[in-house]
């Protein structure tokens, strides 16, 4: 299959859900497992996250809720 060179929308949609795993980590949603992952498409090692076991639904719920207010504020 043929890689395309990635476009300046592409490296914004990674460098949001990047903005958006780091701050689910803030959260204590999710924790960095130590692992890396080679992606052919960015070709860039990405982080291989988990979720932080215990955590409510509630929990996700407000940080969905936080970002949602977030995103309105633009």
């Amino acid at each position: 299959m043929h890689q395309h060179e990635p476009t300046l929308e592409d490296e914004e949609k990674r460098a949001y859900a990047d903005r958006l795993l780091e701050s689910a980590a803030r959260w204590g949603l999710l924790r960095d497992t130590g692992k890396r992952k080679w992606s052919e498409r960015t070709r860039s090692y990405q982080t291989i996250w988990e979720a932080v076991p215990g955590k409510l639904e509630s929990d996700w719920d407000a940080w969905r809720k936080f970002h949602e207010n977030l995103q309105s504020l633009k």
